[in-house]
């Protein structure tokens, strides 16, 4: 049995396990979250997916920025459509396929493949960081106790990450290093430090308005006071990175709505905090969806068999 086949086995068993919790708590709670009084609020709830929809088109432009700043030239509808088509690869089990559209349809738009490279590990591994510092840091301050004694390790990771993170060259030199191990001929990156700072401060812009959407679709199932929004907000961030840390389940399913349940749990009713959780998925894929629908008519994915085989090796220059 392969490894990647394991994974996969390993990823629906996780999937399996916290659903079955989750399902549980829910079971021995009925009565309780029966008798609860909800407060729908269709309006908000709307809000709550365009302002997650406006988050994503903001990903999108930041990924053209960087791209751009390497050279490469792409429209933004381009960058839109490919944003969002290859983010679907994101449920398909393997946590490759999202990468595979990225790459092929990056190519068909005109982009080389270092560029392409760089550019998702430069976006991702600044979303993760900043994700990691807006959530993490937010709660460990905030509420302190339990959480600061598993978490605060953590603290220490962030300002390095973003000390890296902002100097190209010890970007260039990790990739290089990169490159040689699959031998291929070094690149020079046209990136500055302001650059990586501009980026930076974008994607924690991201993160907030990704929480406040979070914060505006909690409020459309239960009121919430303004107070509570920076624990919503950092308790989303948090959730996604642990999600995507996972590497386990695609998407990051069941992990994400287990850490928000948990998270919720601590100023929420357990068997609420679980519903909310499980109907946060919704919220988010509405928005993706929405995105989907406008890429699709921007133009439509590449067939599935051309996405699966391999692009033609380039020789190096």
């Amino acid at each position: 049995m392969t490894s990647g086949r394991v994974r996969r086995i390993a990823g629906y068993v996780v999937i399996a396990v916290i659903l079955i919790f989750m399902g549980r708590a829910l079971y021995a709670n009925w009565q309780a979250l029966q008798g609860y009084e909800w407060h729908f609020n269709y309006p908000l709830l709307v809000v709550a997916i365009l302002l997650a929809f406006v988050t994503l088109c903001l990903y999108a432009w930041m990924w053209r920025f960087i791209v751009q700043r390497l050279g490469a030239h792409i429209s933004y509808p381009q960058a839109f459509r490919i944003w969002f088509l290859s983010n679907l690869g994101r449920y398909i089990p393997g946590k490759v396929w999202q990468f595979v559209g990225w790459f092929y349809m990056g190519e068909e738009a005109g982009i080389g493949r270092v560029p392409i490279l760089t550019s998702i590990t430069v976006n991702l591994g600044l979303q993760t960081l900043t994700g990691l510092g807006v959530g993490v840091f937010t709660l460990v301050v905030m509420l302190g106790g339990e959480l600061w004694n598993r978490f605060w390790p953590l603290l220490l990771l962030i300002p390095l990450g973003l000390l890296i993170a902002v100097q190209p060259g010890i970007m260039e030199t990790v990739l290089n290093w990169a490159l040689k191990k699959l031998g291929r001929e070094p690149v020079v990156l046209g990136l500055r430090s302001a650059d990586m700072l501009l980026f930076t401060l974008g994607h924690i812009g991201c993160w907030v308005i990704y929480g406040i959407a979070f914060y505006v679709f909690v409020c459309s199932l239960h009121p919430v006071p303004l107070s509570g929004m920076p624990l919503l907000a950092a308790a989303y961030a948090a959730a996604w990175v642990i999600g995507f840390l996972s590497l386990l389940t695609p998407g990051g399913l069941g992990i994400r709505e287990g850490v928000i349940a948990y998270l919720l749990g601590f100023w929420l009713p357990v068997p609420v905090a679980i519903v909310i959780s499980l109907l946060s998925r919704v919220w988010v894929t509405a928005g993706e969806l929405i995105g989907t629908a406008i890429a699709w008519r921007i133009g439509p994915p590449p067939r599935l068999s051309a996405v699966a085989s391999p692009a033609p090796t380039e020789k190096p220059t």
